[in-house]
């Protein structure tokens, strides 16, 4: 049980972490996050965290929402987490393999889908590939 609430929440917090970075880094990302007001609920049997993104920003904070935009329900956390980290563009599979159920208006999972997808791109536009012999920024060998 502790270790399924401490991965719950370390996700989420480091989701939350990723969007946060992403906002600062890219005017795609402040833009899309001002536009949007959601509640995610991520959740098992026993444990649940939120991510809000409102006025901009995005926080998180542990517990139940009583009526969020959208959840996620996670059946199996290790195995819905070992399938993300083994294909991270294959989600579609978490539900068919009974890993995770949703609930909620699936337009907020595409918005979380695209703010995700601008985020990846936000950070691989910021860290350089590769370091060249002199440190050199991009300069790939």
């Amino acid at each position: 049980m502790l270790r399924e609430a401490a991965l719950l929440h370390g996700s989420v917090l480091g989701l939350q972490a990723l969007l946060s970075l992403s906002r600062r880094l890219d005017a795609r990302v402040r833009h899309t996050l001002s536009a949007e007001e959601v509640v995610f609920q991520f959740r098992t049997e026993r444990s649940a965290r939120r991510l809000v993104i409102a006025d901009g920003r995005v926080r998180s904070s542990a517990g139940l929402c009583t009526d969020p935009d959208f959840e996620v329900v996670f059946v199996d956390l290790e195995g819905a987490l070992r399938r993300i980290r083994e294909e991270p563009g294959n989600l579609l599979s978490l539900l068919v393999e009974n890993k995770i159920e949703q609930r909620g208006n699936t337009y907020y999972l595409f918005e979380l889908g695209y703010l995700l997808t601008l985020s990846q791109q936000a950070l691989e536009a910021a860290i350089p590939r590769r370091m060249g012999a002199s440190g050199d920024r991009g300069v790939e060998q």
